[in-house]
C-alpha cells in the first residue's frame, strides 16, 4: 500500500472519528445525558457518518464530475477553490428549480438536501479537516477556506432563490392563481341561485372547474353562509367566504399565518 492511500484512509478515519464524537455527543446532549438511551442508537450513531458522506457524494456527483473535468483545463488553486465552493450549492439550487417546476412549488427534497449540507456535512468537514495533520492533507488550509466558501455561497444561494421566489410570486404565479380563481365564479353562482331557489346553500357541492388539487366546502352558520378553499401546496389557500366573521375570511396576521385580500378571494399563507 502506497503511502498516498495510506494518507488517504488515515484522512477517512479522521473524518470518521471527529464525526462520531460530535454526533455521540449531540445524541446524548438531545437525550439530557441519558447514557442508556444513547447507547441504545449507538449504531445509529457509527452508521451516520459513513451514511452522511456517501449521500453527500452521491447528491453532489453532477457538480464532482464537471469539476473533475474543469480542473483537467484549470490548474489555477485560487479559481479551483471558488469554482469548488460554488458548483456544489448551485447543483442543489438546480434540484430546487427543478423540483418547483414538476412539483408546482413543492420543495421539499432539496430543502432537506440544502438543510442538510449546511447544519451537518460541511460543519462535520470543517471541524474534521481541523483535526487532520497537515502533513496527511497538503490542501489542509484549501480545504477549509472551501469549506467556508461553500457556506458562505449556501446561504448566498437561498438568498437570491428567496427573491427570485418573490419575484415569480409577485408577477407569475400570482397572475396565474387570480385567473383559475375566476373559473369558480361559476360554482359561485350556482350556489347563489340554489339559495334563491331553497333559502339555504346545498350541504356538498362537487368541484366542476378542478382549477386546484384540493377543493373543500364547508356551509357554516346553519348553512346560511360558506367557505370555498382551494389550493396547490398546503401552505398557500384561497378562501372565499359569503361571511367576513370566520378566522381566514378577512385579512389579519396571525402568530402561523397571514390572511390577505386577493380579489374576492382571501389568501391564507402559512408562516415558516
Amino acid at each position: 500500500m502506497n503511502e498516498k492511500v495510506k494518507n488517504i484512509l488515515k484522512i477517512a478515519g479522521i473524518y470518521y472519528f471527529v464525526s462520531f464524537i460530535i454526533v455521540y455527543l449531540f445524541d446524548l446532549f438531545n437525550n439530557n445525558f441519558a447514557i442508556t438511551t444513547v447507547f441504545t442508537n449507538i449504531w445509529q450513531n457509527l452508521l451516520f457518518p459513513m451514511v452522511a458522506a456517501g449521500l453527500f457524494v452521491i447528491i453532489f456527483s453532477p457538480a464532482i464530475l464537471v469539476l473533475y473535468f474543469i480542473f483537467k483545463k484549470i490548474k489555477n488553486t485560487k479559481i479551483r477553490i471558488v469554482l469548488t465552493a460554488f458548483l456544489i450549492p448551485f447543483t442543489n439550487m438546480v434540484y430546487y428549480l427543478i423540483e418547483n417546476v414538476l412539483f408546482r412549488g413543492d420543495t421539499i427534497i432539496s430543502l432537506v438536501i440544502g438543510a442538510y449540507s449546511l447544519f451537518v456535512i460541511l460543519p462535520l468537514s470543517f471541524i474534521s479537516t481541523v483535526f487532520i495533520p497537515k502533513k496527511w492533507l497538503p490542501i489542509k488550509w484549501q480545504t477549509l477556506i472551501t469549506v467556508i466558501l461553500m457556506e458562505i455561497f449556501g446561504w448566498l444561494l437561498i438568498m437570491f432563490l428567496g427573491f427570485l421566489s418573490s419575484i415569480e410570486d409577485k408577477y407569475i404565479t400570482s397572475k396565474l392563481e387570480a385567473k383559475d380563481l375566476e373559473k369558480y365564479e361559476i360554482i359561485i353562482q350556482d350556489l347563489e341561485n340554489y339559495k334563491t331557489k331553497n333559502g339555504v346553500y346545498p350541504k356538498t357541492v362537487e368541484d366542476s372547474v378542478k382549477k386546484f388539487e384540493s377543493f373543500y366546502y364547508t356551509p357554516i352558520n346553519s348553512d346560511k353562509d360558506y367557505i370555498i378553499t382551494v389550493y396547490n401546496l398546503y401552505t398557500k389557500k384561497f378562501n372565499y367566504c359569503t361571511s367576513t366573521e370566520p378566522e381566514g375570511c378577512h385579512p389579519e396576521s396571525k402568530g402561523y399565518a397571514d390572511y390577505e385580500q386577493f380579489g374576492k378571494w382571501i389568501k391564507d399563507i402559512e408562516k415558516d
